[in-house]
């Protein structure tokens, strides 16, 4: 009985090697083919399924469930309740500004304005540069990476003009949040002017309930 199914298995191999599985449809156009009178004629339950997730491929074909960044929010900074004014530091280092954001895995822009009060007693001009961290001392990431056409661009740079009483830093971050629900901390370099009398003084001065400030993250592809 076997012997005799060779030639016939041989025979059709190549049929079903080259097949067109047909759902609902006795004439498929494609390897599937599915038609349904009803929604829901397809269900794919790989754990990554959902609420409002949609199906992505890799450039291999390779399909899961993923995250829309059309129905991803914006999301907004969260700033103290009750006004807080932070002072430059005199030596190397960083502050924090009382300011952070916290996102879920994906790809982000987010945009920051600080308003700063210039406090040198002289009409020094320096840089200053804006910092997004994990942690509250250090320019030290974890569970994001910076992307973009530039991605070694980690900083937000202004300047603090003893000549003018205010300074404005705006600029934008782009990255890849990889862990989800990260919390991200808003971060200004000490500056400090110490060239002319004791004691050395900080330059600037940040206050959280300025109208100018803000700090939020826009979803991307």
């Amino acid at each position: 009985m076997i012997k005799n199914l060779k030639p016939l298995l041989f025979t059709l191999c190549p049929f079903i090697l080259h097949a067109q599985v047909g759902i609902g449809t006795i004439t498929p156009q494609s390897a599937l083919h599915i038609v349904s009178q009803t929604p829901g004629a397809l269900t794919i339950q790989d754990g990554t399924q959902e609420q409002n997730k949609i199906l992505t491929s890799d450039r291999n074909g390779k399909a899961t469930w993923g995250a829309n960044p059309a129905l991803r929010p914006t999301i907004l900074g969260t700033f103290p309740t009750s006004s807080k004014t932070i002072t430059s530091g005199t030596s190397s280092g960083y502050k924090f500004l009382e300011t952070s954001i916290t996102l879920p895995k994906g790809k982000w822009i987010i945009h920051a304005g600080i308003h700063l009060q210039n406090t040198s007693r002289y009409n020094s001009i320096k840089n200053v540069n804006a910092f997004i961290s994990t942690t509250t001392n250090s320019t030290a990431i974890s569970g994001f990476e910076f992307i973009g056409h530039n991605s070694s661009l980690k900083s937000i740079q202004g300047k603090i003009d003893g000549k003018q009483v205010d300074s404005f830093i705006q600029g934008v971050f782009i990255i890849n949040v990889i862990v989800d629900n990260l919390k991200i901390n808003l971060l200004l370099n000490n500056v400090w002017d110490s060239a002319l009398l004791s004691p050395t003084e900080g330059m600037w001065t940040f206050t959280t309930d300025k109208n100018e400030n803000y700090l939020f993250a826009l979803p991307i592809n």
